[in-house]
Order: structure tokens, then sequence, then C-alpha cells
């Protein structure tokens, strides 16, 4: 019985070291992303990406939107919120909460349900083409 209180002792003090370990490696790596986000200038160099990178998909949509006569001067503001939403991993690639997503945005622009689902399921295709030729690219490469 002794015995057994002695272990859980140990054990308790063993699991509040670990966690003093893991609070200390956090903090360590917090302070020194923050150093170099700072100093190096690195925090608005990925703003400006960030900033590109929406704009151009913001674009990729207005662009297909125009190739199947769809109007979306009105709804490019809820793309970013699109594609931030459905690149949380709870599908693969975003596929159907994306497709989702955009059929419940562009109603209140009264466009219809097939023209938002073949809209996103474009660009869905779209974006998995450039992901191979990219790969296949990168792996030339590499070679």
């Amino acid at each position: 019985m002794l015995l057994k209180y002695q272990f859980t002792i140990i054990s308790h003090f063993k699991s509040k070291i670990d966690l003093i370990k893991i609070k200390k490696i956090l903090n360590y790596l917090i302070n020194e992303t923050s150093k170099k986000l700072i100093s190096s200038h690195c925090f608005y160099k990925s703003i400006l990406v960030s900033i590109l990178m929406n704009s151009l998909i913001i674009l990729i949509f207005w662009l297909l939107g125009i190739s199947i006569n769809i109007d979306l001067s009105n709804v490019l503001i809820f793309i970013p919120v699109v594609i931030l939403i459905s690149s949380l991993p709870i599908t693969i690639n975003g596929c159907g909460l994306r497709e989702i997503l955009m059929i419940y945005f562009l109603k209140t622009d009264n466009i219809n349900s097939d023209s938002a689902f073949i809209l996103s399921f474009s660009y869905g295709l779209l974006f998995i083409l450039v992901s191979l030729l990219v790969c296949y690219f990168w792996f030339l490469n590499k070679k």
C-alpha cells in the first residue's frame, strides 16, 4: 500500500516536472519566433504575401466567373472568407465545404446554386491541376 502511494506521489511530481519543461520549451519557441518576426521584417513580408495571394485568388474567381457568365463584382469580398474556412482540416482539400460556402454566399447576390457550384468546383479543379503541375516541375528539378 505504501509503495503504491509513493509511486503516485512520484508520478505526480514527474508530471509536474514534464509540464514545467513543456512550458519552458513553449515560452522559448514563442520568444524566439517573436524575435525573428520583429527583427527580420518577416512579419511584414508575410502580410504582403498574404495580401498578394488573396488578391490572386480573388482574380482567379473573378476570371472563372466571367468565363461562365457570372457577375461576381458584388460578392468578391466573400471569397477570402470562403478560402479561409475551406482551408480548415475538415474535408480533403476543402472539397464540399468550399462548394457549400460558395452557394451560401453567392445566394446573397441572387446567383443560382448550380452556377455557384460550377464556379467553386472549377476553382477546385484548377487548384489541383496547378498543384500537380508544380509537383511535376519540382520533381524534375530534384533529379
